[in-house]
């Protein structure tokens, strides 16, 4: 049977310079590679979204999907080595990296937003 899955993206979109747009499409990456690999077992259909919101002071990016969640097991393995990275990666940045498991189960990584010209080599927005 062939998994059935769909993937769509929303939101706001900014400009990102190399130092940051490389650390977060690692941790977007590693987060949607979970979605996939775990999320929807024995074929299971299901969605998984990207969303961004993009403000003068924040940029938040968020990986959901309305898989089986997290169970006891699971929890356990999100101190492996995929959530490391990812918290690695948010350091990087500054940024606070959060997961839950609440019927959907979420990735959200938000960081402080640089506006061009305000002298940093940040995000534009």
């Amino acid at each position: 049977m062939r998994r059935r899955i769909t993937c769509t993206v929303e939101g706001d979109t900014t400009e990102l310079d190399l130092d940051t747009a490389t650390p977060l499409g690692l941790i977007v990456s590693e987060a949607l590679a979970n979605a996939f690999k775990y999320a929807f077992p024995e074929d299971r259909p299901g969605l998984i979204t990207v969303t961004s919101a993009v403000t003068p002071e924040q940029i938040e990016i968020t990986v959901r999907d309305n898989g089986v969640g997290f169970d006891g097991k699971a929890q356990d393995q999100l101190g492996g080595i995929g959530l490391e990275l990812m918290r690695r990666l948010a350091g990087s940045l500054d940024a606070t990296l959060t997961t839950e498991s609440n019927g959907t189960t979420e990735v959200k990584i938000a960081f402080r937003s640089r506006r061009a010209g305000s002298g940093g080599q940040g995000p534009r927005a």
